[in-house]
């Protein structure tokens, strides 16, 4: 039947069951999506377009589209596009696209979400299997190369070995949680050993800030959970086997130490950025898409903290706007069940965003993942929530 031909209701119902398996194709694709354009493929066909064949044609409701999760997060990206400005004028229709990007990606899951029930456990569940099965033929087929003693370079998207730990990381933080959650402790030692498998890949990348991110969220989700004292005995012992095993029979602690505690450079680029960050503390020294640093310590991507660069690049303003986008998120915090490996994950991925990130608003990358699309399930969920305890 042509699309044209369908009515309305018929229209929104067959876009829903379109972007009900976009946003898994998507969400998932930062896992398997072998490269960023293929981000871009996924997000284009699975979601932006049947999207576009229906918000733009219908009554704004606030509520629909995410209310002031997806309002606070836009008006930090349109103070980003804005500041391309007196950046770099020529890439402001860059960053406009981007910020449409991000607008359909808020508005359409919150959408999505509004009228019809998104299958969480689903998802995690994907995203767990997946993250197995491209976790172990990375691994299988870099170390088929190189010695152990290699950083991990992925065949996804996440390639570098920093981005593999961030990816597998928050997907391993999320398997954990839900081996908290479990309700048998048989259930449970099945996510835990998935989230020890899943661990594989951000131990071999020897990446030491998502290392410190996930033992800061994993404490935090034991104290919110509280697991039974069977579970916790289980998780300890299993844990701590696996622990024993690998410094026994391999030599995974000497390929640890190797890397030290060194900042890596990245105290020295945090100042310089900082200095410079200084000379325009309002507005900032603008976006430029480009973004690639000149600093007296040397050239670098980025400045390896997402908040910093915020306000380098648009100054005060541009940072309080995150921020409150980010206060938004966490006032709604509330510790149930289906949102709390969300929450988990968000702050993950905040704690990563510290030590290896450029701004929040770019391109859309595999940086998105740490902070976006859960903050767009977040807020898409908790409106949604709110809107049905609303008082009719």
């Amino acid at each position: 039947m042509c699309f044209k031909k369908l009515n309305p209701a018929a229209r929104t119902q067959l876009c829903l069951s379109w972007t009900s398996w976009g946003v898994m194709a998507f969400v998932t694709a930062f896992i398997w999506s072998p490269s960023r354009d293929g981000l871009d493929v996924v997000f284009y066909l699975g979601f932006f377009i049947p999207l576009l064949l229906v918000l733009p044609w219908q009554k704004p409701k606030m509520n629909d589209y995410g209310g002031w999760f997806t309002v606070s997060a836009l008006a930090y990206a349109g103070v980003a596009v804005i500041a391309s400005l007196w950046g770099e004028p020529a890439d402001v229709g860059f960053f406009f696209w981007q910020w449409l990007v991000l607008a359909f990606w808020l508005c359409g899951v919150s959408w999505l979400v509004s009228h019809r029930e998104l299958d969480l456990r689903r998802l995690y569940h994907v995203m767990i299997v997946l993250g197995l099965i491209v976790g172990f033929t990375s691994f299988a087929y870099f170390y088929s190369r190189h010695p152990l003693s290699e950083r991990l370079i992925g065949w996804s998207v996440a390639r570098n070995p920093t981005v593999i730990a961030q990816i597998f990381g928050a997907v391993a933080i999320i398997a954990y949680v839900l081996s908290l959650q479990a309700r048998s402790l048989r259930t449970s030692s099945w996510y835990f050993v998935a989230t020890l498998l899943l661990l594989v890949p951000v131990v071999f990348s020897q990446s030491r800030g998502p290392a410190l991110a996930l033992v800061a969220m994993a404490l935090t989700a034991l104290l919110l959970v509280r697991p039974t004292r069977a579970i916790f005995i289980m998780q300890m012992s299993i844990g701590l086997l696996a622990v024993v095993s690998a410094l026994l029979f391999t030599d995974l602690g000497h390929i640890l130490t190797d890397r030290g505690i060194s900042m890596s450079l990245r105290d020295v680029i945090w100042r310089d950025v900082w200095q410079l960050a200084l000379e325009s503390p309002v507005l900032g020294s603008g976006s430029v898409k480009m973004d690639h640093l000149h600093l007296p310590s040397g050239y670098f991507h980025h400045p390896h903290n997402a908040w910093l660069d915020i306000f380098y690049r648009t100054g005060a303003v541009g940072l309080i706007l995150a921020l409150a986008h980010l206060w938004v998120l966490v006032r709604a915090f509330k510790p149930v069940e289906h949102l709390l490996p969300l929450y988990i994950w968000l702050g993950f991925g905040c704690i990563c965003l510290f030590t290896d990130s450029r701004v929040l608003f770019w391109e859309l990358n595999a940086k998105w993942f740490l902070y976006w699309i859960p903050a767009g399930l977040i807020g898409a969920l908790a409106t949604a929530d709110a809107v049905r305890r609303a008082p009719r």
